[in-house]
């Protein structure tokens, strides 16, 4: 019989074996990433936007440029987690070109069909079972964790595209007018900007933002859905028992 002790040993064996993660998210880039980003959460139009992305008495805007085609803010501080370093090789297959409808992508429980309007959306990992895997990893660190988490916020609100109502009503999630469009809240950015231990970029961000980390922090605790640590350590165990299986 395969016993609990055994399983356990060789989930360890796993995690121990696996290959270690670059380095290449601080709390520098990833403050910069998350702070442009939200400006697209706050703008209320394409002239707003840009206006503040970058703006002249705003530091923390440094790095942000405004992107006119899409009508979207991005950081020029770019932090990654080099995906296939740590994916499986079946996650990683979610991204591929041929996974444009929900029927290709589908089925299998290692993708998940984001919907982003009546008739589009996008494949991407199932996050759960990606992040699981993200933290077995040996070298993951709480701030690559967070990152990914930041990385998969859209399963939870780019569904919710529906209207401004619909957004809003998760405090993970907020409705960019500009782009039409729902995801991360300024909230969910600075609560998980302290989650991921960059409190002093956490801190500065909720000043800029007119909030604090403990408020933004409590708003996104009462959220309808985000990333369970049950369902991460579930999922964990049940990938290490189909390994050895």
């Amino acid at each position: 019989m395969f016993r609990t002790t055994t399983f356990l040993a060789v989930f360890v064996a796993l995690i121990a074996s696996a290959q270690a993660l670059p380095t290449d998210v601080t709390c520098a880039n990833y403050a910069a990433a998350t702070y442009c980003d939200s400006i697209n959460a706050v703008a209320t139009t394409s002239a707003t936007g840009s206006a503040m992305c970058p703006l002249a008495s705003d530091d923390l805007s440094a790095t942000c440029s405004w992107y006119s085609g899409g009508g979207t803010c991005s950081s020029s501080s770019a932090a990654d987690l080099a995906e296939a370093s740590w994916m499986t090789a079946e996650q990683q297959t979610c991204g591929e070109s041929g996974k444009t409808t929900e029927a290709t992508c589908l089925p299998t429980t290692t993708c998940t069909w984001i919907k982003t309007g009546a008739s589009s959306g996008r494949c991407q990992q199932n996050a759960d079972a990606a992040i699981a895997t993200l933290t077995g990893t040996s070298g993951a660190t709480t701030i690559m964790i967070e990152f990914a988490k930041y990385n998969f916020i859209s399963q939870t609100c780019k569904p919710l595209y529906k209207d401004a109502a619909t957004c809003n009503a998760n405090p993970l999630c907020a409705y960019r007018a500009v782009e039409l469009a729902c995801d991360a809240s300024v909230n969910f950015h600075i609560a998980n900007l302290n989650a991921a231990g960059c409190t002093t970029q956490a801190e500065a961000m909720a000043t800029k933002r007119g909030t604090t980390v403990a408020a933004a922090t409590a708003a996104t605790a009462s959220g309808a859905a985000g990333f369970s640590s049950g369902a991460v350590i579930l999922s964990a165990l049940v990938a290490a028992l189909a390994l050895v299986a």
